[in-house]
C-alpha cells in the first residue's frame, strides 16, 4: 500500500511540475503573440470580442484567432494550479499515462504474490478458492481508489504552496475573465474518473498474472503496448477513455492526449463491458483451477 501510494502520488507531482512549467510558457507565448498582433493593429480587446475557430485540415490544424486563443490558454493555466482546479490538473497526465502501467504492475504482482512466496499451497489449505479470489479482488477495487484519493488530497495542498510562488503577470496581463464548463472541472468527477481507470487497469493485471504466473514479461508487455501501439479502432478501451476525459478533464495543465476516434456509442461501450465481464469470469476460473493443482488432499 504505502509504495503503491507514493507511486500514485510522483505520479500527480509529475502533473502538477508540468501544470507550473505550462504557466509561464503559455503567458510568454500570449505576450509574444500580443506584441506580434498589436503591430498590425489588433487589439486585445478586440481579438477578445470575436470568436475562436480551429480549422482540422488532416493532421494540421489552423486558429482564426490565435490572440484569442493564447490569451485563453494562458489564462486557463494560472487557473489551473487555483484549489478547485488542482485535482485536476494533479490527475490529468497520470490517469492517462502512468496509473494504467502502476495499476497493471500492481494487479499483475498482486495475482503472483503468493506464488513468489510459496505461500498459495498454504492459502488455497487454509481458505477457500472463492474466498481467495474474493479477497484479491476487493484488494484490486479498494486499494487504487483509496490511494488515488489519499495522494490527491496531499497533492491538492501542494498546489495551494506552488500557487503562491507562480508569477501571474498581475490584472494588467488579463484583463478578461474566461469562462469554463463546470462539468469538465469537477474533482470529484475527476477523482471517480481516475480510480475507475486505475481498477480496470489492476483487474487486468491481476488476470493477466493469475494466467500467466509472471510479472515481469507481461509488464514489460502491458509498458510497450501503452506506450507505443495506437488505438486500434472505435472500440478500443483506451478510445473510451479518452472520449469520457474529455468531457471529465479540461487539459489546462498542459496535458492533451489523442483526440479520440469517433465511435458509435455502443461501439464505445460494448468492448470494454465484454472484457470486464470476461476478465472477471476468467479470473474465477483461474483461481478455481490453480486451487485444484495445487490444493493437498
Amino acid at each position: 500500500m504505502t509504495a503503491l501510494s507514493v507511486a500514485v502520488f510522483i505520479s500527480g507531482c509529475l502533473g502538477l511540475l508540468g501544470a507550473t512549467a505550462n504557466v509561464s510558457a503559455r503567458i510568454e507565448r500570449f505576450l509574444v503573440t500580443r506584441d506580434q498582433t498589436e503591430r498590425v493593429g489588433l487589439t486585445l480587446q478586440a481579438a477578445m470580442s470575436a470568436p475562436v475557430n480551429i480549422v482540422r485540415e488532416g493532421p494540421q490544424s489552423f486558429i482564426d484567432n490565435p490572440l484569442r486563443y493564447d490569451y485563453e490558454a494562458a489564462f486557463n493555466a494560472l487557473r489551473a494550479l487555483e484549489p478547485q482546479f488542482a485535482v485536476g490538473s494533479s490527475l490529468e497526465m497520470a490517469t492517462f499515462i502512468f496509473f494504467p502501467m502502476i495499476f497493471f504492475i500492481y494487479g499483475c504482482s498482486l495475482a503472483v504474490a503468493d506464488l513468489r512466496h510459496g505461500l498459495l499451497k498454504q492459502r488455497f489449505e487454509l481458505e477457500n478458492p472463492r474466498a481467495v479470489f474474493i479477497g484479491k479482488m476487493t484488494i484490486s477495487v479498494v486499494l487504487p481508489s483509496v490511494s488515488i484519493l489519499l495522494a490527491t488530497a496531499i497533492l491538492s495542498g501542494l498546489a495551494m504552496l506552488i500557487r503562491a510562488f507562480v508569477e501571474s503577470g498581475g490584472p494588467e496581463t488579463f484583463p478578461y475573465a474566461v469562462t469554463y464548463s463546470p462539468t469538465a472541472s469537477n474533482p470529484v468527477m475527476q477523482v471517480a474518473f481516475s480510480a475507475l481507470v486505475a481498477v480496470f487497469f489492476c483487474l487486468i493485471g491481476l488476470f493477466v498474472g493469475a494466467a500467466s504466473r509472471m510479472l515481469l514479461v507481461p509488464s514489460l508487455a502491458c509498458i510497450l503496448v501503452l506506450m507505443m501501439v495506437p488505438f486500434a479502432g472505435g472500440g478500443d478501451p483506451r478510445n473510451l477513455m479518452a472520449t469520457i476525459g474529455r468531457g471529465v478533464f479540461n487539459y489546462w495543465s498542459g496535458f492533451n492526449p489523442n483526440l479520440p476516434l469517433p465511435a458509435d456509442s455502443w461501439l464505445l461501450w460494448t468492448p470494454t463491458v465484454v472484457m470486464m465481464s470476461a476478465l472477471g469470469a476468467g479470473s474465477f476460473m483461474v483461481w478455481l483451477l490453480r486451487s485444484k493443482s495445487v490444493k493437498v488432499g
